[in-house]
């Protein structure tokens, strides 16, 4: 589920220029709060859903690497980890995506299974949030 999350989010933050506020994880949910100045509700959930199982099927390596704070590589913002964290853990999806995350990730995309959107609604002005499930293949 969460290398699924940031699949949708690499893709809502660099196609739709949406940043992420929030996100909630369960076994089998996924729930994304995002600020966009588009309105995500006038999007047709096929066509988010197509975008992200596109990568899924691209059976890409997903790797999981610690670096001492200071050594974490450059262009990788770790602005939002407490400068109490010494070490910090790096997810990559191939050249796909890369960021920080402490959370559980399988090792390759073709492990995900099939991602559905169930909703995409408004939350705020410019908020919007974005569930949708992952089911086996």
């Amino acid at each position: 589920m969460e290398s699924a999350q940031h699949i949708l989010h690499h893709i809502l933050l660099h196609e739709y220029h949406a940043t992420q506020t929030g996100m909630q994880i369960s076994d089998n949910h996924i729930r994304l709060d995002v600020k966009c100045d588009k309105d995500l509700t006038k999007l047709a959930k096929e066509e988010l859903e197509e975008k992200v199982n596109l990568v899924i099927k691209q059976n890409i390596p997903v790797n999981k690497k610690i670096y001492p704070r200071d050594e974490v590589p450059k262009g990788i913002d770790i602005s939002k980890i407490p400068d109490t964290v010494k070490e910090v853990r790096i997810v990559s999806i191939g050249d796909f995506d890369v960021q920080p995350c402490g959370n559980a990730h399988i090792d390759n995309t073709s492990e995900i299974g099939k991602y559905s959107i169930t909703e995409i609604k408004r939350k705020g002005s410019s908020t919007y949030r974005i569930e949708g499930i992952v089911t086996d293949k």
